[in-house]
């Protein structure tokens, strides 16, 4: 008795028409065991076709293994990096923003709240924002949220909001958000978070900000 490939029926074959068309074995019968599909042998199976399916089932489960410890070792490396603490004294940060998304076929457009969020994580040292403006997706000038460099004490946030109506923005828009600190402190959270909603339906999601240059001084 033989267990045979069973992963096939996945990709939508039984796994006896599998065996049949390959080996050519007409003469094959299967046995359902504890949910398996069993190759019962007789005297006219194929037994080059055994052989070969032995093999493929020990591919199977070497893949398995593979693929496993692939991932394992990728999720090891993603805690790592996110364990890492970075220091700085200062940034450009880059935040995606969209000030609407396009669904179905005729690409119709969902238009979006979005909410920029920043949040000083350093527990001991205050921030400093120096400015926040916001670009489309040609990369004009949209708009600048600040008129002067603001603080953000230990652990404060502050926030600034692209209403729905607003639509200059595009699919690309997006935040440069600058901010510099007197000593190395944590990198401030941003984020950008957009929810809209119509009808029944809605949406929601996040994007994080990515730093583009270091030890920003100016506006």
């Amino acid at each position: 008795m033989f267990q045979f490939c069973g992963d096939v029926e996945s990709v939508g074959f039984s796994v006896q028409d599998v065996y049949k068309m390959m080996y050519g074995d007409e003469n094959a019968t299967f046995e359902p065991v504890n949910g398996y599909e069993f190759l019962i042998l007789t005297s006219r199976t194929n037994q080059k076709g055994v052989k070969q399916m032995k093999q493929c089932r020990r591919l199977i489960l070497l893949v398995t293994f593979w693929g496993v410890m692939l991932a394992a070792g990728q999720l090891a490396f993603a805690s790592q990096a996110a364990s890492e603490i970075v220091l700085s004294k200062g940034q450009a940060v880059y935040v995606p923003i969209y000030s609407h998304v396009f669904g179905g076929d005729t690409e119709l457009p969902f238009y979006l709240t979005a909410t920029l969020s920043i949040r000083n994580t350093d527990p001991n040292s205050p921030i400093t924002i120096l400015s926040v403006n916001y670009y489309d997706s040609k990369g004009k000038l949209v708009r600048r949220y600040l008129k002067h460099p603001k603080k953000l004490n230990p652990m404060a946030s502050s926030h600034h909001v692209v209403e729905e109506s607003n639509k200059r923005g595009g699919l690309g828009a997006n935040f440069i958000v600058k901010w510099k600190s007197e000593t190395k402190v944590n990198e401030p959270v941003i984020e950008g978070v957009m929810i809209g909603t119509k009808s029944q339906q809605g949406i929601s999601f996040i994007s994080r900000g990515r730093p583009i240059r270091e030890k920003t001084d100016s506006k």
